[in-house]
């Protein structure tokens, strides 16, 4: 029989990273203090450093300013770059497909290391100036969390380049000791500075807490387990795998991008997510009702060559990055010992593929705290992966992402295809607009996808982050470059911006969806595209056919600019775009024009929306309440709409999750 790893019976396993902190003294002013350098000399010597602990099972994180959730700053002034960028910074310097260009549209400031600021935001006399971060708002990275070089007059620099380093982008200050002192706006409880230099941890205690009835645990492990069939994780051999985990917990693990030592070298290596269970050229291999918390980076990443995969009933929260991936992230990188910057040019292995890989009834809350520009559940490519019965919330961008970069080669060998998002809840999604993410969305595709479904998800209340003039925020259904294939249907999406975009994108076919915002959405148009309901722009050959748009209930309200169009892009009047049998309804508003550059009846003319239905109310029983059930003699039951609201009820999990 297959090995199975689980508790003994009547307890419970928690395999942990961290290390137990004691010996904490108590100073005058309440905040706690201790030594690692004299403590623990051994694994501070080899370089132990850290961004968060848990005390009583909370998060503690490192001073950050403005406090995630309410004001942030913002860019103040432009200033050029003190170097061209290398291989070795945050973002790709060579463009892959077209998507992760450095100088995208000729636009330098999309990268830079260097920017203005307002006098009183950074001081250079600051204890350890270069150990301070600047956490930068992004659309290109894993993580815009850098380590400060120097700071001249009202000039930051940075040991290493970001994306979207313009006028107006938002950014915080992180890992400032004297952002501690009460003199200096006051410590929050909840917080901690360790000084790199003396070794001393100080800690401000939350209301209740000492040292003598507290567990502190600091992470000293960046993974817990890796399966792998070879040490460099070529892929040739016979897969490893075979091996259920089930009802454990997984704890406490590091994450490199807080790891002064690690980030803050001269090259400014940057390193990608790794996970707290890594797998490389693995197969069947199962977590069954596990927990995965209090983690530095990713729950669990199958990596290159690892397919037939499954992990159901688990709860994964408080994590640094998202919970379960099956494909490295941009550069194929899974484990820190495989985390050296690579030639994304090499082919890769038939290994790549990471097909047949299952998600099922997990619960993925309170993630993406390090690295924003994650997802709560990835899966690169590869065939048949399935992603149903999840509920995902509390993320910085996305909650699910299904395919990999459009532009490189490994697309055509080892296409997403057929595979299955169905019963999803994904929600409340942004960090309430305070996460430093552009260009994101609650469901994302991107690449081939030929044969995928997606249907009966629910997805609802996904903030814009409002914070750059570049990228598309906060979009529920997100069909990003080069999707095709797909079928989206009977999906509900409400209490948001923007509701559904396809770029470049063909032979999708979209109907019987609920595309509603009239209740709690976020509005406020702080992206490219404002809130418009769709947006659709050419596909990539043309001639093709883009998209098939049928028997859909559109409607939606706008109270920052009370006339807006069904449709965003300009470019839909010369786009291959097919829609029929379509309810469009904008509160209090009659609609004359279907985009900005045509009208209903110039659209009609075209063979479009000939059957549909313009400004008539479609009559939901309760939307303020998420009843989107529809009364007798809703007009959309003419035009063929099938009430799915008896099936959507049944997004989300099923059952219990994570660790009994």
């Amino acid at each position: 029989s297959l090995p199975i790893y689980q508790s003994y019976p009547g307890e419970q396993a928690i395999i942990s990273g961290g290390k137990l902190l004691s010996g904490f003294t108590v100073g005058s002013d309440g905040r706690w203090t201790l030594n690692l350098k004299a403590a623990y000399t051994a694994l501070w010597n080899s370089g132990w450093q850290f961004g968060q602990i848990w005390v009583n099972g909370k998060n503690a994180s490192w001073p950050i300013r403005p406090t995630r959730g309410s004001d942030r700053f913002r860019i103040a002034a432009a200033a050029a770059q003190s170097a061209p960028p290398q291989y070795s910074d945050p973002v790709l310097p060579t463009q892959v497909g077209d998507r992760w260009s450095l100088v995208q549209g000729g636009i330098a400031q999309y990268a830079n290391d260097r920017f203005g600021f307002n006098a009183g935001e950074l001081n250079p006399n600051w204890t350890n100036l270069t150990d301070v971060r600047i956490e930068a708002c992004s659309k290109g990275s894993a993580s815009n969390i850098i380590p400060i070089k120097s700071i001249s007059g009202t000039t930051v620099t940075m040991i290493s380049h970001a994306f979207d380093i313009d006028v107006g982008s938002a950014w915080r200050r992180m890992n400032v000791y004297e952002d501690l002192d009460q003199t200096s706006g006051g410590a929050h409880p909840g917080e901690f500075y360790l000084n790199r230099s003396t070794g001393l941890l100080t800690y401000v205690p939350r209301s209740g807490e000492t040292p003598a009835s507290s567990t502190i645990i600091a992470p000293a492990l960046y993974e817990l387990i890796i399966i792998a069939n070879t040490p460099r994780y070529t892929a040739t051999a016979a897969l490893a795998g075979n091996i259920t985990f089930k009802g454990l917990t997984f704890s406490h693990t590091n994450s490199n991008a807080l790891n002064v030592g690690v980030i803050g070298v001269a090259s400014g290596l940057y390193t990608d997510p790794v996970g707290a269970v890594s797998a490389v050229g693995a197969a069947n291999i199962t977590f069954d009702g596990c927990t995965f918390e209090h983690l530095g980076s990713e729950g669990v990443i199958f990596g290159q060559g690892s397919n037939h995969n499954t992990v159901q009933n688990c709860l994964a929260h408080d994590l640094g990055g998202g919970a379960f991936w099956a494909g490295a992230k941009d550069r194929d990188k899974t484990s820190v010992a495989d985390s050296l910057p690579a030639n994304v040019n090499n082919p890769r292995t038939a290994y790549t593929d990471v097909g047949n890989t299952t998600f099922s009834n997990n619960l993925v809350y309170d993630f993406g705290t390090v690295y924003t520009l994650t997802a709560g559940l990835f899966i690169s490519r590869g065939p048949s992966n399935r992603i149903i019965h999840n509920e995902i919330y509390n993320g910085p961008s996305f909650g699910v992402v299904l395919g990999d970069d459009p532009g490189t080669d490994i697309d055509a060998a080892y296409p997403t295809s057929n595979g299955y998002v169905g019963y999803n809840h994904i929600h409340d999604m942004g960090f309430g607009g305070s996460a430093f993410t552009a260009d994101f969305g609650g469901l994302y595709t991107v690449g081939p996808q030929v044969g995928t479904i997606i249907e009966y998800n629910k997805i609802h209340d996904i903030y814009s982050s409002f914070f750059t003039p570049n990228g598309h925020d906060a979009i529920p259904l997100y069909n990003d470059d080069r999707s095709s294939g797909l079928t989206i249907r009977f999906n509900l999406v409400y209490a948001t911006n923007n509701k559904i975009e396809q770029t470049k994108g063909m032979h999708h076919s979209e109907y019987n969806n609920i595309l509603f915002s009239a209740y709690g959405a976020h509005s406020g148009g702080y992206g490219n595209d404002g809130h418009f309901p769709m947006i659709h722009s050419p596909p990539l050959i043309a001639g093709e056919l883009a998209v098939n748009f049928t028997r859909n209930i559109v409607q939606w309200s706008t109270p920052n600019n009370p006339v807006e169009t069904p449709q965003a892009d300009i470019y839909v009047q010369t786009t291959n775009f097919q829609a029929d049998s379509n309810l469009y309804f904008q509160n209090g508003v009659t609609l004359v024009n279907y985009a900005p550059n045509i009208s209903f009846a110039g659209w009609r003319a075209l063979g479009r929306d000939v059957h549909s239905i313009v400004n008539q109310d479609p009559l939901f029983n309760n939307p303020a309440t998420g009843d989107f059930s529809l009364k007798a003699g809703s007009p959309a039951l003419t035009l063929g709409f099938i009430d799915f609201s008896a099936a959507i009820a049944n997004a989300g999990t099923t059952g219990a999750v994570g660790a009994q």
